[in-house]
């Protein structure tokens, strides 16, 4: 009888194995042009809702699935739309933003992926002007690392990880963090 197990066991492994080294060889089915242009129309939806907070911070919210998590620059995640909207949704005042804040993503990169998709953008600061007229940078600039699922609803983000970028002029490149 324990002979038998042992044999079960072993084959439930070697099939487990099996079917996830053919998801990794088959990884995922190509992306339409549609889905590009709807995963485009997501980064910007994020922006707009994030800057904005306009319909209590439901803009900004509607961009990821039920379970979606945001991890920002000091590594705290933040997962379903309760934690997003407490952290995310509202500004100091609890009032709508102005748009004194802006997001500028760009040079936006998408990959199909077995689960939908991975995207990643940058993300550069704005600009604000102080009361002599002169330009004051703003934000935090960096790179968005996304995992990007197809819902009911369309396109979502499942999990958004940010990542600050600071310059390194003594060497003239890009590090995470700050560290190298």
């Amino acid at each position: 009888m324990r002979t038998r197990k042992t044999i079960l066991a072993a084959c439930v492994l070697a099939v487990w194995a099996f079917a996830n080294a053919r998801a990794e060889l088959n990884p995922s089915a190509p992306l339409t042009a549609d889905d590009y242009a709807a995963i485009q129309q997501l980064y910007a939806q994020y922006a707009h809702g994030f800057d904005s907070k306009v319909d209590d911070g439901q803009m900004y919210v509607a961009v990821f699935t039920d379970d979606g998590a945001f991890t920002d620059q000091f590594d705290r995640r933040d997962v379903g739309a309760a934690a997003l909207l407490e952290r995310y949704g509202h500004t100091r005042t609890g009032k709508p933003n102005p748009i004194s804040n802006s997001h500028s993503t760009w040079n936006v990169a998408i990959d199909p992926a077995p689960w939908g998709a991975t995207g990643r953008a940058y993300k550069s600061n704005g600009i604000a002007f102080d009361a002599q007229r002169r330009p004051v940078p703003v934000g935090v600039p960096g790179v968005y690392y996304d995992i990007l699922v197809k819902t009911s609803s369309g396109w979502r983000f499942r999990q958004r990880i940010f990542r600050q970028e600071f310059a390194r002029p003594d060497r003239g490149t890009f590090t995470a963090r700050g560290t190298r």
